[in-house]
């Protein structure tokens, strides 16, 4: 660590102090990592302070916590593990705004990985006059096997979960929402804090609420970190599901801040059920438009991963990417109609 920190004094003018917030529930598969990547950042440590909230965990999560805080708090400008008696993730980030110290905070995932140099390029983008920015945010394996890279494939996939701006665009620009995002500290003393009622939307509500304030969002292209895909299909399907089902019931708490496009599983599943009802009545051709124009894009989505890996068996991509607008859209018929 001597080395990174001898080298960091010489980053001209960085000089905020910023917070960096990690909220984790039973993340000790992950906990580790992430925190290996915060010791590694070459912005200056004794600016740094590092926020580990933890949500209840059953695991080891919050004596890795407490271990880490222990063990490097001489590093930094201070190290703080914290309760989030909430669970959910908004409170957990309003664990974070009600304590941190900083001039600006930085939030990351416990299942993320950053370069070294990720909080440094946070920093001097907030320096060239921006209030809220963050960068691309594209998803990798945590391991190097033919279902890890499936997965991915499926993830990454324009039909899967590709579409947003902040995970694989390379241009700079504001946009509607960022991942890891790191903000000034003016931009929460005016907008407030995260609606705990939120699941898993908390990010779209307070992202839209910012840019009603007045403020916009910047996404430096420059700027990276990385989301881990999930390990198994099961757990692929209960995150698209348990997304979806946010997305519906975000509807009857801040509609706005919501894109159309959330809602276009949620379509599908309703014109493939009507289809297949409308068929038992002997009229098929409903159906079979709607299979042309789905099957159409799953068949070259599948093509694209099939191509781009050279191998045969990610035609299972397409089947996947079905299943997760299934599942997406499902969820989000459950969280409308509060089944």
């Amino acid at each position: 660590m001597g080395g990174l920190q001898d080298n960091i004094e010489n980053i001209g003018g960085c000089n905020l102090r910023v917070s960096i917030c990690i909220v984790a529930l039973n993340e000790e598969r992950y906990l580790p990592g992430i925190l290996e990547d915060v010791l590694r950042q070459t912005y200056l440590h004794d600016k740094t302070e590092i926020l580990l909230i933890d949500s209840k965990s059953t695991d080891n999560t919050k004596k890795i916590m407490i271990d880490f805080s222990i063990k490097y708090q001489d590093n930094y400008w201070q190290i703080r593990v914290l309760d989030n008696a909430g669970q959910r993730q908004a409170n957990g980030w309003n664990v974070a705004l009600e304590n941190y110290r900083g001039e600006a905070i930085i939030r990351i995932d416990a299942h993320a990985h950053i370069p070294i140099d990720f909080v440094e390029k946070n920093i001097e983008c907030l320096k060239r006059g921006e209030r809220v920015c963050g960068g691309r945010r594209p998803c990798i394996a945590e391991e190097d096997t033919f279902s890890s890279r499936l997965l991915l494939s499926a993830e990454s996939a324009m039909f899967g979960s590709g579409i947003s701006n902040f995970r694989n665009s390379e241009k700079s620009g504001y946009v509607k929402s960022i991942f890891h995002g790191c903000y000034r500290r003016e931009v929460f003393d005016k907008v407030g804090r995260f609606d705990e009622r939120l699941g898993r939307t908390e990010d779209n509500d307070i992202h839209q609420r910012i840019r009603a304030a007045g403020y916009k969002i910047f996404m430096d292209k420059d700027i990276v970190s990385y989301q881990y895909v999930r390990p198994t299909l099961w757990k692929m399907f209960k995150q698209k599901f348990m997304n979806g089902y946010w997305i519906g019931k975000t509807v009857y708490i801040n509609p706005k801040c919501l894109s159309a496009y959330y809602f276009a599983p949620l379509v599908f599943i309703i014109m493939l059920f009507g289809s297949l009802l409308v068929s038992t009545l002997g009229c098929v051709w409903p159906l079979m438009m709607l299979m042309i124009a789905y099957g159409s894009v799953i068949i070259l989505s599948t093509f694209c991963s099939v191509w781009e890996r050279k191998d045969i068996r990610f035609i299972a991509v397409g089947l996947i990417c079905f299943m997760m607008h299934i599942c997406y859209g499902w969820g989000t018929l459950r969280g409308l109609f509060k089944l």
